[in-house]
């Protein structure tokens, strides 16, 4: 590997890279701070080798951890303590498997307010180097750094290993309201991305909290015997998954069912401090001195409304995640996990993890709560399908997972544009103005008068967040990327025989393609291509172009090119 930093006369300091172990081997970049932060903009990152772009495209340009193929994950058992507010010690046992002979060091990701105290392989202590991250990338953005673990000879392909990581520290924080922020500050085990594992985690926890993780829980959460008395509770993955995490918080719980599919909710009685306060316009008329006959005049005052209570609409969220379970079982298949949870949680971002949703503290408003902080009617309706878009996040992210950042965009469009079609089902109207939207959000233009949309095409992914355009990725891949969803669902469904085009939704020809594709890469990641050859099998005659079954034109023009469609 070559790393330059050049110190330039017109563009100041900027570096080069050059890794032969990874696909796009030559990239250059430069840390940029501004008002809203600090961002590393990628210039370039490229192949050298040839190899057409088709091919390169399929085969993912890799990551910060070098190359993908070094090891197999089989499974991890995590062993952790947690003590609000802060504090997390854990230990974690990772069984992998070698995929290719001679790596002698390789790369894992961990949060960087995590100290790593030893790692062991086959129970022998082997060095290990903690390399803080790239200030301004997409990891120091995810609040980690990287941990190098040197083994003791270079690995042999299909070996397998017992790596022992010993960690500790204060990844969690306090937020009031009995909430805290677990993994806001970054990754809580080592890993090394989206590779997938089987996970069997148990922790211990003080009494008085409840503690909710991926997977399904063995049994219900015991007490150990330590001093002061600890809970113990014990939850293991149906499958192998991308992502293990818990949530911790003072909740209360709801339940519903979508079929045999438990949907069980948890919310705490509050909000976090940091929550907005919402106000209202109040007209009062002032208490009578003495008796009057005539209209009392009335006084307009504004008064701060009382703090929202999330635990009083936990069942309303707990039956919308049904209704969506319910919905998208019938577009992509059944759901995949034996349970799913939807925990509360501090901030205004939400996640979907398999088998747990973090949703913010704004998605368990009721109606009367949100009205208090004079949301738009739009703004309103956007807010209440974040459920709709974690929840389809269990199939497309969770189940079927990305190849590399250049796929990255599949995942949240797909995401998203399934919770609108939820919304379509019974608002057409709204889901059009939504749509808008979209649109009009793409040829916005920023400080620099520039048309969000020249960030650059969905392929970029989180590249397209820079210092040019903070928003570049959220607007790009969410909007755009689900107005390229919806245009190729309206031209199958359009260029269908007339008889077609009134059959139930999932029988649309697009929706056909995606449930094949969700059972062709099912605990699998997949990439753009595999898309596009998946919606292939399914057009229209009438939609093949120059007599041939291919969307090339579609990938070439819309999907690499940075048109608003109209």
């Amino acid at each position: 590997m070559l790393h330059a930093r050049i110190q330039g006369n017109k563009l100041g300091n900027f570096d080069i890279y050059y890794d032969s172990t990874i696909n796009e081997q030559v990239w250059a970049g430069q840390l940029k701070t501004v008002d809203s932060g600090s961002y590393y903009n990628v210039w370039t990152s490229f192949s050298v080798t040839k190899r057409s772009a088709r091919k390169q495209s399929e085969e993912g340009p890799g990551d910060e951890f070098g190359p993908t193929n070094v090891l197999n994950f089989l499974d991890y058992k995590i062993q952790a303590s947690v003590i609000p507010p802060r504090q997390l010690s854990a230990e974690a046992f990772v069984n992998v498997q070698a995929q290719a002979d001679g790596a002698r060091a390789v790369l894992f990701e961990l949060s960087r307010f995590l100290r790593v105290k030893s790692v062991k392989c086959d129970g022998r202590s082997v060095a290990f180097i903690h390399n803080p991250a790239l200030e301004g990338s997409q990891l120091s953005r995810r609040g980690n750094d990287l941990v190098l673990v040197v083994f003791p000879a270079p690995l042999k392909m299909g070996e397998r290993l017992a790596l022992q990581f010993s960690y500790e520290g204060d990844v969690l924080s306090e937020a009031g309201g009995g909430l805290l922020y677990v993994g806001a500050r970054g990754t809580w085990y080592p890993n090394r991305g989206s590779e997938t594992a089987h996970f069997d985690l148990e922790f211990r926890y003080p009494p008085g909290w409840t503690l909710v993780a991926t997977g399904k829980q063995a049994a219900p959460a015991g007490t150990a015997s330590d001093d002061p008395p600890m809970q113990v509770s014990r939850w293991i993955s149906d499958r192998p998954i991308s992502l293990a995490g818990f949530n911790l918080g003072k909740y209360f719980r709801s339940e519903a069912h979508a079929g045999k599919t438990l949907i069980a909710t948890y919310a705490a009685a509050g909000v976090e401090r940091t929550f907005p306060k919402g106000t209202e316009q109040s007209s009062l008329a002032p208490p009578p001195l003495r008796p009057s006959f005539g209209r009392s005049r009335e006084t307009s005052v504004t008064v701060v409304s009382p703090p929202p209570s999330p635990a009083r609409n936990a069942q309303t969220v707990a039956d919308e995640g049904a209704r969506a379970v319910e919905f998208f079982s019938k577009l992509y298949g059944p759901y995949p996990y034996s349970q799913l949870s939807l925990t509360q949680m501090p901030g205004d971002l939400s996640q979907g993890w398999p088998s747990l949703v973090f949703l913010s503290s704004f998605s368990f408003l009721a109606p009367e709560d949100k009205s208090h902080l004079h949301l738009s009617d739009l703004d309103t309706s956007l807010s209440s399908a974040v459920v709709a878009h974690e929840i389809a996040h269990q199939w497309w992210g969770d189940l079927v997972s990305w190849r590399s950042y250049r796929d990255q965009w599949l995942v949240e469009a797909l995401a998203n544009y399934s919770s609108l079609l939820l919304l379509e089902s019974h608002d057409p109207a709204r889901f059009t103005a939504i749509m808008q939207r979209f649109r009009d959000n793409l040829v916005a233009r920023n400080k620099q008068e520039r048309e969000i949309v020249q960030a650059g095409p969905v392929s970029l992914g989180v590249r397209l967040t820079n210092s040019e355009f903070p928003d570049g990725y959220e607007m790009i891949s969410y909007g755009r990327g689900t107005w390229l969803l919806h245009m190729l669902r309206t031209m199958m469904r359009d260029t269908e025989p007339a008889a077609a085009r009134s059959q139930p939704i999932s029988q649309e020809p697009f929706f056909r393609a995606l449930l094949n594709l969700r059972k062709q890469f099912e605990g699998r990641a997949m990439t753009t291509r595999d898309l596009l050859k998946a919606l292939e099998a399914e057009l229209p005659h009438s939609a093949w172009h120059n007599g041939q079954r291919s969307l090339d034109w579609f990938y070439e023009g819309w999907i690499n090119g940075v048109s608003v469609p109209k």
